[in-house]
């Protein structure tokens, strides 16, 4: 390894999202983009799944790795595998630790950021060349698959991510959470404690590029004549559809909504499959004229979310504290309010505090009808409603701040400084 107060550090980031779904170019390569102008030197690991590759093509991905290296981030990728997803992820993982030791030794590579604890697991060999290591943690894994109907609390696969994530963050020369929420959990871990030395965790939550979502005024009255929705109000969502996203709850309320105002539509702006999405709405009695359905491109998502009257998700609350979902900060920069529910990370002080929505206390005809009515007071302030929603993302949740905590991170782990 180079001396430790070198400048140009190098920085080995691992992700267990591929590039070429929706996570990374919003959650990854903003990061990447500013803190490179501050002279960090990145080298980006990613596992893409085949669907999206053959999407692509070759002459796709080489056009990706090229575009990545104008910003000065060296792109490599490994094939993500799913069938039989315990000896899948198994897989990868000892895969991408052979790749991730290449990398850290071919690329003199100073720090090891790993997005979540998939890429923790293959990169903590890695410290025995040197190489300092940031458990990013993104949450609590195996809960959150407990939470979403798909794991059973106590099981194999819970136990050996349990395992990882303990042996992860015993050895992480710092730990990154998306809450405080979290923090205040990983403090009262009595295994976790290091007399010799502070707890090295820093929160940082999800953040938006406030230069890609913003209020489009011309773009979204152009959508609204589009699909004759000028005199509507909107309700939107923006993402999957599944288990830890409540959307027969979130269909539920909009109905509610129809009583009050039965202008009232819901976007919903999802990669998942559309008759699914018809199919829940007919289970729950919700006429179809009164939805709207999108298959967004990355790009086409800013001037959707615009056209929002208010965004709206429900969350499985299940150990959900160390939560911070992105399409918080995505309604709130285009300065549109929300609608979610209690139990979600730091998202209810959050709201609360700065009066930028409503908060659902339960998911009953009342808790829906005293959010809606709650909602429609704050959106009487109008413009000013507006601005404070842009404000509290300014103040909370900009890719700024993001890009300044993990500069910081760096310097403290290493003495990296650009």
């Amino acid at each position: 390894m180079r001396d430790k107060m070198s400048n140009n550090c190098r920085i080995l980031y691992v992700s267990y999202n591929g590039l070429l779904e929706e996570i990374v170019p919003s959650q990854v390569v903003p990061y990447l983009r500013e803190l490179t102008k501050r002279g960090y030197r990145f080298t980006l690991l990613t596992f893409e799944k085949k669907e999206k590759l053959n999407a692509v093509g070759k002459n796709g991905v080489k056009k990706l790795k090229n575009e990545l290296k104008q910003i000065g981030v060296d792109w490599h990728w490994l094939r993500y595998h799913k069938r039989a997803p315990l000896f899948a992820t198994s897989f990868d993982v000892l895969v991408g630790t052979v790749y991730v030791l290449f990398l850290v030794i071919t690329g003199k590579i100073d720090i090891i950021h790993a997005r979540s604890i998939v890429p923790a697991a293959m990169s903590l060999v890695a410290k025995l060349f040197g190489a300092k290591f940031i458990f990013d943690t993104r949450g609590l894994l195996a809960e959150e698959y407990v939470g979403g109907g798909h794991w059973k609390e106590g099981e194999l696969k819970y136990r050996i991510v349990k395992f990882f994530e303990k042996f992860c963050l015993k050895l992480a020369d710092t730990i990154v959470v998306l809450t405080q929420q979290h923090y205040k959990y990983l403090l009262n871990l009595s295994w976790l404690k290091n007399k010799s030395r502070d707890l090295p965790i820093e929160v940082i939550p999800c953040c938006v590029d406030l230069s890609r979502f913003r209020y489009d005024f011309p773009r979204a009255n152009m959508i609204k004549g589009k699909e004759n929705m000028q005199d509507n109000f909107i309700f939107t969502y923006l993402g999957k559809i599944g288990k830890h996203y409540m959307f027969k709850e979130m269909i539920d309320f909009v109905k509610d909504a129809l009583g009050i105002l039965p202008n009232a539509k819901f976007m919903i702006l999802t990669q998942s499959d559309k008759q699914m999405v018809l199919d829940i709405a007919s289970n729950n009695d919700i006429d179809h004229s009164k939805l709207i359905i999108k298959k967004p491109t990355f790009d086409e998502i800013p001037s959707l979310v615009s056209t929002a009257s208010a965004g709206i998700f429900f969350i499985n609350p299940y150990k959900k504290f160390g939560s911070s979902p992105i399409k918080l900060g995505e309604f709130l920069s285009c300065g549109i309010p929300v609608i979610i529910n209690s139990g979600i990370g730091d998202t209810e002080g959050l709201v609360k505090e700065n009066r930028v929505g409503a908060v659902v206390g339960g998911f009953d005809k009342t808790s829906y009808t005293s959010a809606f009515c709650e909602l429609l007071g704050l959106m009487k302030e109008g413009e000013s409603l507006s601005k404070r929603c842009r404000k509290t993302v300014e103040d909370h949740l900009s890719l700024d701040l993001g890009v300044r905590k993990y500069s910081s991170v760096y310097e403290r782990v290493q003495g990296c400084t650009p």
